[in-house]
């Protein structure tokens, strides 16, 4: 699962954030009502490295002009076994 906002991460209002972390807590509330609280791990996806990124041909463009960070959660429904 994988919220993706339209607007950057810094430039959210005080109120944004706080209407971000209620959808947050409702979806791992849905999550947890209809996969029987199952364990999960949540990532927040931020933009490359800067570093990086001065090496590629589009070191001209900013990061924030063209990537948007993003919060994906993802349940662990099954148990690893051999050469997985």
């Amino acid at each position: 699962m994988r919220i993706a906002p339209r607007l950057h991460l810094t430039t959210l209002s005080k109120d944004e954030r706080q209407g971000l972390a209620q959808l947050l807590q409702r979806t791992l509330a849905r999550l947890k009502g209809l996969l029987n609280d199952p364990p999960y791990n949540v990532i927040l996806q931020t933009t490359p490295s800067p570093v990086l990124m001065e090496e590629q041909p589009c070191a001209q463009i900013s990061l924030a002009d063209y990537y948007h960070w993003q919060i994906e959660i993802i349940p662990r429904l099954t148990t690893m076994a051999g050469f997985e």
